[in-house]
């Protein structure tokens, strides 16, 4: 208990300490104290305790010593502490209890709250069973010597075992050794496992020799105990190693008996005593049931035999009433499980020897149950004297009975007799009868019908048979035997059966001879004269022949007589579905009374009416090419059976045409076997039809049989009407412009689409093939995507004029329809349509022409500008500029334009430049006119424009009064003049204007050829 105890140890060593010195020094003056008074103390006088039922494997045997009565000083002195323990049932044991080693009080279980005993297992002990030791590092014997048991006798007794237990918790270094005179064996023990959980670190070594120890070398929560026991020892110690704080428990481990006895059934005064007594005589307990009561037990009681190997008898026997009349069934357990040693099941005996071990609880329970007792008994009648000799049995007859009575129990009886109010006496034989014997008794005289038996129509009889059952005051009875015996009055019957030949039902045709015969019998107890067959009804349309009978009409009991007629089969008969005959017979009772009529007898033919009726389905024509067209539908309807039917009717089992169903007249009336009639119906093909390429019907025919039979349906009849298929798709493509001369101008296209077929083309779509246009043509419109045969749509789509469309002079336009003929997989492709949209192309340019300056000098340069327009619907490309008149004395430099694309209501300028020379200074101006051309797209008239001129004012120069100033050249350098740097720059200038517009010339011209 390391774990628990280090707080608890450490606060009360010093205290410890000074309780071992204050018990030393006690010791030695108490020892003084003896020694002087050298006087014996008295036996401490002590009980010992059971723990709580089912709290232990042994709860109810061992018993734990109550030490409350504990004297250190005795128990450590020389003599010890003797002491004497009543035990249960009146025995008692003596020992002497020595201690050595640490002081010891008693405490109750559990010792701690974590200790297994009066915790986990034998809860609920009394007193104080505990030695507790309270020092530390001590070791500490407690021996039990001198041990004797004895009985309330005085007799010693030695099957009992001492046991010894670790009352408190073995942790770590502490452990206890148990030492005997006689080999230690272990309480919790199962097998080979000491059953100690995880105590004593699992182990328990010793056990089977006299010293078994229990050690531990950690501290744990234990789920187990250490307890064990040794027989009949001399002497007992336990020993506590490590001087911590352990305890320990003695008790003496014992046996304990019981009987109980169970009464299911008793006969009527019945006592019955259990006991268990020992094999010496020395332990006795019983108990009785009285003649009422259905239990008694001994209750448990505790014993301590004299040997080791205890036998006990357990008995029961009756006190009033015989033993050998009951059943006994034993049950029994030892230590609350079943053993094949003990007594068990249904058992002829009364008594059992049990073996009793030590620390045995045997229980056993005697079930009691009388034996079977019962009688059978057989009634007959033995003979019946036929007194006036009319062959019935009638007052006046007399009737003889016989018994037969059996045991049918297990025990024998005496006196039987026969109780039978009816007859009176009945002898038996005298003496026992024993069980499954039998006897003959009979009735002392017979029994004389009488009148009142003739009426109730027979003699009842009813008997019982008894007997007393052996060794008792009781009576066994037999269940009522009854016999019940005909009694006849004259009474004249008659029966009468009747036939047809042939009666199958395949013979009921028309024309067939039925033979009627007529079987009369009689059924009464006297003869019957004069019979005579008469016809009370008869279903046929014809007429039945007369009844032939024998001349002799006599007919004695039991006998018979035959009588024939014939009648023939009609159509009517056939019809009615049976042919039905109701007779009876009648006569005169022999000796006068009434006359007597047999129950009317009948016969019914079946006419096995055989309703049936054929169909054979025609279509004319069987093949058609076009929806709308008629197809007329034929039904020829057959009486194949053998009775009439009337009102045919037509029912279709299946019609694939789409536009039924069928519209079928029928002939009213009858018509008879063999006989035909024609149902008729017409129907017009649809485009599903013909799309399905066959249109299938299948019909039965049906009528109305006679009344009560079964409705006739004929077996299907099938026709077809093919419907060849035909596939074909055009396309026809318009515009609704015959040109177009604007941008942005919409073109609607139209897609007539139709189906020159007769099946329906499913997925009908237009797909364009060809298209010139420069933009895009909107989606493709229709207004279904599916056309029946013969069907056609207008499909639509819309274009917007581009400029690149007027350039190209025309927009064309090619389609194909395509769509998948119904029941084929292949599409169908029209041939392409196409249209051609022209162009309206005004090509046209402006001109505008200018000069800058507009006034000028001698010698001053001027740029002419030249502002082209596109006035026209179409582009052109790449302009020039054509000069029709110049007035100025010197040369006009080439006109420059740029080479590009001029698209509709786009400008272009062109230059060129002049310089003033001094003849145009007498004329005072300078007119220029010119026009403008450009390439239009191919095909169209070349564009030109209008004359545009300008007129540059030139002024005279001044005279000069001064000359000029030459400006004086550096040294090292020529001379320059503004004149050479500017022609410079002019001449760079040209060329690469000249470059420059030749490249884009080349650059115009291959876009709008493009």
């Amino acid at each position: 208990m390391a774990n628990r105890t280090t707080v608890r140890r450490r606060g009360i060593r010093p205290v410890r300490r000074a309780l071992a010195a204050l018990a030393a020094v006690a010791v030695i003056a108490g020892g003084m104290v003896a020694g002087t008074a050298g006087s014996a103390q008295a036996a401490t006088e002590t009980g010992c305790s059971m723990a709580d039922a089912g709290s232990g494997r042994f709860a109810s045997t061992l018993c734990w010593f109550d030490f409350s009565g504990y004297d250190s000083a005795q128990a450590r002195s020389a003599a010890g502490q003797e002491m004497v323990v009543a035990l249960p049932g009146g025995s008692r044991m003596n020992f002497t209890l020595k201690t050595s080693g640490g002081l010891i009080r008693t405490v109750p279980f559990p010792s701690w709250s974590g200790a297994y005993l009066g915790n986990r297992e034998y809860r609920g002990v009394g007193g104080e069973p505990a030695l507790y030791q309270t020092g530390h590092r001590t070791t500490t014997d407690l021996t039990l010597s001198d041990i004797r048991v004895v009985n309330a006798f005085g007799q010693e007794m030695s099957a009992f075992a001492l046991v010894g237990a670790d009352a408190e918790s073995t942790d770590t270094n502490e452990s206890i050794r148990w030492i005997s005179s006689n080999p230690i064996f272990s309480l919790t023990a199962n097998g080979s496992d000491p059953g100690v959980g995880t105590a004593c670190d699992g182990r328990l070594p010793g056990l089977g020799t006299t010293q078994v120890t229990c050690a531990a070398t950690r501290s744990v929560n234990k789920t187990g105990n250490a307890i064990v026991a040794s027989e009949n020892p001399d002497f007992w110690t336990q020993r506590m190693v490590g001087g911590g704080v352990q305890a320990v428990a003695f008790g003496v481990l014992l046996s304990q008996l019981e009987l109980n006895k169970r009464v299911e059934s008793r006969f009527a005064g019945d006592d019955f005593r259990i006991s268990i007594g020992g094999e010496d005589g020395t332990w006795v307990f019983g108990d009785t049931t009285g003649p009422t009561g259905t239990s008694a037990t001994t209750g448990r009681q505790t014993v301590v035999a004299k040997g080791m190997e205890t036998r006990f008898t357990f008995a029961e026997r009756t006190l009033a009433g015989t033993m050998s009349n009951y059943d006994a069934t034993w049950a029994c357990t030892r230590n609350g499980t079943a053993d094949p040693t003990l007594p068990t099941g249904r058992s002829p005996e009364y008594r059992a020897e049990v073996h009793v071990g030590i620390g045995d609880l045997v229980s056993c329970t005697i079930t009691n149950a009388r034996k079977r007792t019962g009688l059978s008994l057989v009634k007959r009648v033995a003979e019946i004297e036929d007194v006036n000799g009319n062959g019935i049995t009638d007052a006046g007859d007399r009737i003889r009975y016989a018994f037969r009575i059996t045991n049918t129990g297990e025990l024998p009886l005496s006196e039987v007799r026969i109780d039978d109010p009816m007859l009176g006496p009945v002898s038996c034989p005298p003496g026992e009868l024993a069980p499954d014997a039998s006897i003959e008794c009979t009735a002392d005289a017979p029994y004389t019908v009488t009148v009142e038996d003739e009426r109730a129509g027979a003699v009842e009889n009813t008997a019982t048979a008894s007997g007393r059952i052996s060794g008792t005051s009781e009576d066994a009875s037999s269940p009522p035997s009854r016999t019940s015996t005909p009694v006849q009055a004259a009474d004249p019957s008659l029966s009468l059966t009747k036939a047809a030949t042939p009666s199958a039902a395949a013979d009921f045709v028309v024309g067939q001879e039925i033979t009627y015969t007529f079987v009369v019998t009689n059924t009464g107890n006297v003869p019957i004269d004069g019979v005579t067959i008469s016809e009370d009804a008869f279903s046929g349309s014809g007429e039945l022949s007369e009844i032939q009978c024998p001349a002799d009409r006599t007919l004695h009991p039991d006998d018979t007589m035959t009588c024939t007629a014939s009648y023939t089969i009609t159509q009517a008969d056939v019809d009615a579905g049976s042919l039905s005959n109701t007779a009876s017979a009648s006569g005169e009772p022999a000796g006068g009374g009434e006359p007597v009529e047999s129950e009317p007898a009948e016969e019914e033919l079946p006419s096995d009416p055989e309703p049936a009726i054929g169909l054979e389905k025609r279509a004319s024509p069987r093949t058609v090419a076009r929806a709308g067209e008629i197809v007329t539908y034929t039904f020829h309807v057959t009486n194949t059976g053998n009775v009439t039917l009337s009102d045919p009717q037509i029912t279709e089992l299946a019609f694939s045409g789409t536009g039924g169903p069928l519209d079928v007249s029928c002939p009213t009336g009858p018509f008879a076997p063999g006989d035909s009639v024609d149902c008729t119906a017409s129907y017009e093909v649809t485009q599903a039809d013909v799309d399905a390429g066959r249109i299938d019907n299948s019909a039965t025919a049906a009528a109305t049989p006679p009344p009560g039979q079964a409705r006739p349906v004929s077996a299907e009849s099938s026709a077809v009407v093919t419907i060849p298929a035909e596939r074909g798709l055009t396309l026809v493509k318009s515009a609704d412009a015959g040109e177009f001369g604007e941008v942005g101008q919409t073109i609607e296209y139209r897609f007539v689409v139709t189906n020159t077929g007769n099946v329906t083309v499913d997925g009908i779509s237009v797909d364009e093939v060809e298209f010139s246009g420069a933009g895009e043509l909107s989606a493709i419109e229709c207004p279904s995507s599916t056309l029946g045969g013969g069907q056609s749509m207008t499909c639509t789509a819309s274009y917007e004029v581009t400029q690149a469309d007027l350039d190209r002079g025309e927009l064309t336009n090619g389609a194909t329809a395509s769509g998948t003929a119904v029941g084929e997989s292949e599409p169908i492709v029209t041939p392409p349509s196409e249209v051609i949209v022209e162009a309206a192309q005004r090509p046209s340019l402006g001109l505008v022409k200018s000069v800058e300056p507009g006034e000028a000098e001698v010698g001053d340069t001027v740029i002419y500008r030249f502002v082209i327009t596109n006035t026209g619907n179409v582009s052109v490309v790449d302009p020039w500029i054509d000069e029709t008149g110049f007035t100025g004395a010197g040369e006009l430099s080439d006109v420059s334009c740029p080479q590009l694309v001029l698209a509709p209501g786009e400008s272009a300028e062109c230059t060129a430049s002049y310089t003033v020379s001094a003849g145009d200074g007498g004329a005072g101006s300078v007119r220029n006119t010119a026009v403008a051309s450009a390439y239009p797209p191919d095909g169209a008239a070349t564009p030109r424009s209008g004359e545009s001129h300008a007129i540059l004012v030139v002024h005279a120069p001044a005279l000069p009064s001064t000359p000029p100033a030459q400006a004086t050249p550096v040294p090292g350098e020529l001379p320059r003049t503004g004149v050479e740097l500017g022609a410079g720059i002019v001449l760079i200038v040209v060329l690469l204007l000249t470059v420059g517009g030749g490249a884009m010339v080349v650059a115009r011209r291959r876009r709008i050829d493009d």
